[in-house]
């Protein structure tokens, strides 16, 4: 894809073409070794026109040409052949007045001070020598088809006629300064050089015009070129502009070189932060091996809480089984307590306790209320304790006379004193 471009005042109409992707440089209609079209007619007019200036110049369609891009042009403007000067752009059903003979870049001395492609031209109509001469015919525009056409806000490359959404002329806000949105062409290919009346380029216009007898080095400016016709200040591009333009360029470089001290910063902070991200996986490694460690660690504790659930089960089973043994219960088999849950079986095991403790309390009070040992005599014995009594009382009887019996005497003694 490309856009065909005409360099006059007011044109906007810069669609993409496929067609001008097709251009054979090898195919043309003109052949420059045929000398019977060479022939440059010795009564024509040769003609040196200022065509198109370089950056950091801009056109009032807001174009501009980068300097390599119209050095690499140069060959197109003569070959396959020599691109004709019409009037207006009007390629369908336009006259030509004439042809390009040579196309040069000129670094110094232009009317923008800015590079320029520089044409000389040779018109043999008669008329367009005519009006060449009393100045009728003096401002020019190219008519190319541009290759590689892209945005100086954003570079988007823009000759396939897409939009990256900036508009040409329109201000826009980059690093808090405000910049114009240009065309910038980096790739052109000539089809013609038209005669305008309005140029969007302001210094595209007749510089001399000599016959073509005379040579190069002895021509004579023509009366409504740069003699006559001083530049005019005024407008949108002057040499004002222009110095503006190069103060912009050198504000510019001041930029980049702050642009280059904060790139070696940030390769600075980059580096100082690449280290800091190695410290953190250092450190995200430290934490999974502790994570794997935890993880480890939780592990075993709730393999061993499984294990000690399964022997507290095993508890409250055999206490259930034994409570239930000690209330005069039959055991309940495995399989039936395996559907049970701990919280059951420690609700029966409560429940078999305080049924225990009442079946405890009732065999207290049967043994509290049985005679206690020795209170209740056998028969045998009881006559065995009555003989051992009369024997007893038979020696207490004895005990007594014999008492007595002193007791007489002693009184018998006393009394016969």
């Amino acid at each position: 894809m490309a856009i065909i471009i005409r360099e006059y005042a007011g044109y906007n109409n810069f669609n993409a073409t496929r067609n001008a992707i097709d251009v054979n440089f090898t195919e043309g209609f003109f052949n420059e070794t045929n000398d019977s079209f060479a022939t440059i007619e010795p009564d024509s007019l040769m003609v040196d026109v200022e065509g198109i200036h370089a950056y950091p110049y801009a056109t009032r369609n807001f174009t501009r040409y980068m300097p390599k891009c119209l050095k690499n042009s140069i060959p197109s403007w003569t070959k396959p052949y020599r691109k004709p000067v019409i009037k207006h752009h009007n390629e369908e059903n336009g006259e030509t007045i004439g042809r390009i003979i040579n196309a040069k870049y000129k670094e110094s001395n232009t009317l923008s001070n800015t590079p320029a492609l520089v044409f000389t031209i040779n018109i043999p109509n008669e008329q367009a020598k005519k009006e060449i001469k009393n100045g009728l015919l003096a401002t020019t525009s190219i008519g190319v088809i541009a290759h590689d056409v892209r945005c100086s806000i954003c570079g988007a490359h823009l000759e396939d006629g897409s939009s990256c959404g900036h508009e040409r002329g329109q201000e826009y806000s980059i690093n808090g300064k405000k910049e114009i949105c240009y065309w910038d062409m980096y790739s052109i290919e000539a089809k013609e050089l038209s005669y305008v009346i309005v140029p969007s380029d302001t210094y595209s216009k007749n510089i001399r015009a000599y016959p073509a007898t005379s040579t190069h080095n002895n021509n004579k400016p023509i009366s409504e070129s740069l003699d006559d016709n001083k530049v005019n200040t005024k407008g949108e591009n002057n040499l004002e502009d222009i110095k503006a333009l190069k103060e912009k360029l050198q504000q510019s470089e001041e930029s980049i070189t702050k642009l280059n001290e904060k790139i070696t910063e940030l390769e600075s902070e980059k580096k100082s932060l690449k280290e800091k991200i190695v410290e953190l996986n250092n450190n995200i490694d430290s934490l999974k091996e502790e994570k794997t460690q935890e993880i480890q660690l939780r592990e075993g504790a709730e393999s061993e809480l499984i294990e000690t659930k399964k022997e507290l089960r095993l508890n409250i089973i055999e206490n259930f089984q034994y409570l239930r043994q000690a209330t005069g219960k039959e055991k309940i088999s495995l399989d039936l307590l395996e559907n049970r849950t701990d919280d059951s079986l420690k609700d029966s095991i409560k429940d078999l306790k305080e049924e225990l403790s009442i079946v405890n309390n009732k065999a207290k009070e049967m043994n509290d209320n049985l005679p206690k040992p020795g209170s209740v005599k056998s028969p045998i014995k009881h006559s065995t304790n009555v003989q051992e009594s009369h024997k007893e009382s038979k020696n207490k009887k004895e005990i007594n006379f014999d008492e007595s019996l002193e007791q007489i005497l002693t009184a018998m003694f006393n009394k016969k004193r």
